[in-house]
């Protein structure tokens, strides 16, 4: 193995069951589309509504501008189905936080990036207690979290970040992200902006307004944090990378606003229309709001964490699905067995709601 290649599996660690499974040069073909998740026998959204059809009508515009908050749960599910993985993550509104630890590294320290990833994740929320920094951008603040919490690791290991701040002074969202951890915003259109401003990608009632891009040095390579031992540091041919090599955004986001935080076992098995068709299931708190529907009617952000999770977890094993990370095999040239399948990982998601937050008194 070479050590410079600090990485995230058994495949990025040059380790493979067989050496003539194919070569560089091999052509991948493009696997057929996957069905919708609703089809697979394996797959329940039951977390979540279905046929509501207060899910389908229009919403009018009464979104407040002030007085916001996060409204945040999570879920994660490891490789195996059981024991620990080696993802963490923090809740400490107003941030957010996901490490994905670095799988490769256990044969070469004799021990996972679980603690590592819990270290970094625990700095990080310790240093969002603090005051931060003021004046500064909430991008700022988001990459100081990770800067300071990045400080207080003493555990060897290796994982990638994404940190999150929300200001709500500004209504934005501020993200400091380090390797293929990232952040997706969603947003329901409302009567007056149906039709608007250009998305990514969408569907009939949602679209993702914000995603934050992935840092790779190489293919199924990501930009990581690490804490190696001296005798292993001259063997890596490469300066590590720092949490100001962290790709930052501020991001503009409104009540009503889904935030998805996540590890890239979510985005390695799921595409974005499948992510909106679960997330359309959800109704928000301000939906619900604007329907003058009970608060109850709500969907619970950890639900739709759940669910997503579990959706990326059954896609994850599922060897003749196309997947994004099959995709990027097959533009990266990779042996043929590569370029169609699921991702089997470690899979993290933390769902916040942007609602309001009534003033005491």
């Amino acid at each position: 193995m070479n050590f410079m290649k600090v990485c995230d599996s058994d495949e990025e660690a040059g380790v493979r069951d067989n050496a003539s499974i194919g070569t560089a040069s091999t052509t991948c073909h493009v696997s057929p589309v996957s069905p919708p998740l609703s089809s697979h026998p394996s797959f329940s959204c039951d977390l979540l509504h279905d046929c509501d059809p207060a899910l389908l009508w229009e919403l009018p515009n009464l979104k407040r501008s002030s007085d916001l908050s996060l409204t945040a749960g999570a879920f994660s599910k490891p490789l195996d189905g059981a024991g620990l993985g080696e993802d963490s993550y923090f809740i400490s509104i107003p941030a957010l936080g996901v490490a994905d630890g670095v799988g490769g590294l256990e044969k070469v320290l004799g021990h996972s990036s679980k603690d590592f990833a819990d270290d970094l994740m625990i700095g990080c929320q310790r240093a969002a207690q603090l005051q931060p920094c003021r004046g500064a951008d909430p991008c700022e603040k988001a990459e100081r979290i990770l800067r300071e919490g990045y400080k207080q690791v003493n555990k060897h290991g290796a994982a990638t970040a994404v940190v999150a701040y929300f200001d709500s002074k500004q209504n934005q969202l501020g993200v400091a992200s380090l390797g293929d951890s990232g952040v997706i915003v969603m947003r329901r259109p409302t009567v007056q902006n149906l039709g608007g401003a250009q998305s990514s990608s969408c569907s009939g009632r949602s679209s993702i307004v914000f995603r934050s891009p992935s840092q790779q040095h190489d293919f199924n390579l990501p930009y990581q944090l690490s804490r190696l031992p001296e005798e292993l540091k001259h063997k890596s041919l490469r300066s590590p990378d720092q949490p100001s090599d962290s790709l930052t955004f501020d991001v503009e986001v409104e009540e009503g606003d889904l935030i998805l935080m996540y590890s890239d076992g979510v985005v390695d098995n799921l595409h974005e229309h499948d992510l909106l068709e679960i997330c359309d299931r959800a109704m928000s708190p301000y939906a619900a709001h604007a329907l003058g529907l009970h608060p109850d009617a709500a969907t619970a952000p950890e639900l739709i964490a759940k669910s997503i999770v579990l959706a990326a977890y059954v896609r994850s094993g599922d060897q003749q699905a196309s997947t994004p990370f099959a995709e990027d095999a097959r533009k990266a040239g990779r042996p043929q067995p590569e370029c169609i399948g699921g991702k089997e990982d470690d899979i993290t998601c933390i769902a916040s709601w942007v609602s309001y937050e009534k003033p005491e008194g």
